[in-house]
């Protein structure tokens, strides 16, 4: 019994830390989507700035880290599924659900809701960008919950 709540202890926060890794890469992302932007109609960013900018948009980890949580929960039993019975690399299943699973629901939240909640996620680019993000959060879940042989 203790053995089991020490595993379900540490993997909750594994997929914790994962889900803070997509959403502050995804943020990053974000914020230097709209940077560039605002940029490309010739307003003048400098460097410190951005930086000012980057970190204040990572305030919203709190809606977006639930966003992410959210889908990386159903992606990663997605990919646990995947590896038990298709077999394979858990660094493929892991990172391939994480970018599934945080583009999907953008797009899915964006097709309900009229609007997309990830300001950098409005191009096709931006939304590839979010995939990469989401790729690291799974990247980060599979190596962290890695079995040790």
């Amino acid at each position: 019994m203790t053995d089991t709540l020490i595993y379900l202890a540490r993997l909750l926060a594994y997929f914790i830390i994962a889900v803070l890794a997509g959403a502050i890469v995804s943020s990053i992302f974000s914020t230097q989507f709209v940077v560039s932007g605002l940029q490309e109609v010739n307003v003048d960013i400098p460097f410190s700035a951005r930086l000012i900018m980057t970190m204040t948009d990572l305030a919203i980890l709190q809606t977006l880290g639930g966003v992410v949580a959210a889908c990386f929960l159903v992606g990663f039993i997605v990919a646990s599924v995947c590896l038990k019975t298709l077999g394979g690399n858990r660094m493929f299943w892991y990172p391939l659900a994480g970018a599934a699973a945080l583009v999907s629901t953008l797009l899915l939240m964006g097709a309900i809701m009229q609007l997309t909640p990830v300001a950098g996620a409005r191009t096709l680019f931006g939304l590839l960008t979010q995939a990469v993000a989401g790729g690291f959060g799974g990247t980060v879940f599979a190596r962290l919950t890695q079995p040790y042989h």
